[in-house]
């Protein structure tokens, strides 16, 4: 297990790992949860810091959870969460 417990932040982040070894390969499960109270702009800030944590080479991660974020409208959490998890998929 990976412990994230530095970067939760009670109504902001949530976030807890589970390493998955098969065989040589690594895969890190990240499961997320968001306050629809919180500070969207906090949690992005959180979730980057995760990432650049968690992430090596040769080292897959997926995120999975809710993130209280509305694809259906044009919304600025959306939009930078989609930018966010672009930039983890071009590095």
């Amino acid at each position: 297990m990976t412990d994230l417990s530095q970067y939760c932040i009670g109504k902001v982040i949530e976030v807890c790992a589970v390493n998955i070894k098969t065989g040589n390969h690594l895969i890190i499960l990240l499961c997320i949860y968001r306050s629809p109270s919180g500070n969207f702009g906090e949690f992005a800030v959180q979730l980057d810091l995760i990432i650049k944590y968690i992430q090596k080479p040769k080292l897959e991660f997926t995120m999975c959870g809710d993130f209280k974020a509305n694809f259906f409208i044009d919304s600025i959490s959306a939009q930078q969460l989609t930018l966010l998890v672009q930039s983890v998929s071009h590095n």
